[in-house]
C-alpha cells in the first residue's frame, strides 16, 4: 500500500465524463463560453484531441471523443436522444452570461428565469446533445411539502 490519496489532488471527487464528438472543439467551447480551464488533453497518434480535463471553480469535468478505444458509445445529438443527464452549475451572472452566449449566436433553451428553489436558471444543449443549466443563487429555497397522491 502507497502513501498516495485516493484521487488526484487537482481532481473533484466525482468527475462527470462528457462523450463528445470532438474533444478538442468541445473544450475550447466550454472554455470559450462557459470559463472551463482546460487542465489537459490528450491527443492521439494524428495529433487530434481525444479527451480533455477542464475545471470550473472546483469542479472537474472530463470529456472524450465518441469514436476514442473503439467504443460503442455516443453522444445524445449522435445517437438522436436528449440527454438523460442536466450539469447544473452555479455562476455569478446568468444575465450576463445569457447575454454573452446571445452575443456569440450561442441558442439558449431557456432564458434566465426566476426559480422558486431561488435560484434564477437558464439552459441551453450543447452542440454534442448535453443539457447545461447555469443558476445563480438568488433568493432563500422556497420549501414545498410534496402531498402523496
Amino acid at each position: 500500500m502507497t502513501n498516495r490519496t485516493a484521487k488526484p489532488e487537482n481532481m473533484s471527487w466525482v468527475v462527470p465524463y462528457l462523450i463528445v464528438a470532438d474533444a478538442g472543439a468541445a473544450s475550447k467551447f466550454y472554455h470559450d463560453n462557459f470559463g472551463f480551464e482546460i487542465l489537459s488533453t490528450a491527443k492521439d497518434d494524428d495529433g487530434k484531441v481525444m479527451h480533455a480535463e477542464l475545471k470550473y471553480k472546483d469542479i472537474v469535468i472530463m470529456c472524450g471523443n465518441s469514436d476514442f478505444s473503439n467504443t460503442a458509445t455516443k453522444t445524445p445529438a449522435q445517437s438522436g436522444v436528449a440527454s438523460s443527464l442536466v450539469l447544473y452549475i452555479y455562476h455569478e451572472n446568468v444575465d450576463a452570461l445569457h447575454t454573452a452566449l446571445n452575443s456569440k449566436g450561442i441558442r439558449v433553451d431557456t432564458p434566465p428565469e426566476d426559480q422558486f428553489w431561488g435560484d434564477r436558471m437558464l439552459s441551453l444543449t450543447d452542440q454534442d446533445g448535453h443539457q447545461w443549466s447555469f443558476a445563480t443563487h438568488i433568493a432563500e429555497h422556497e420549501h414545498r411539502e410534496q402531498k402523496p397522491g
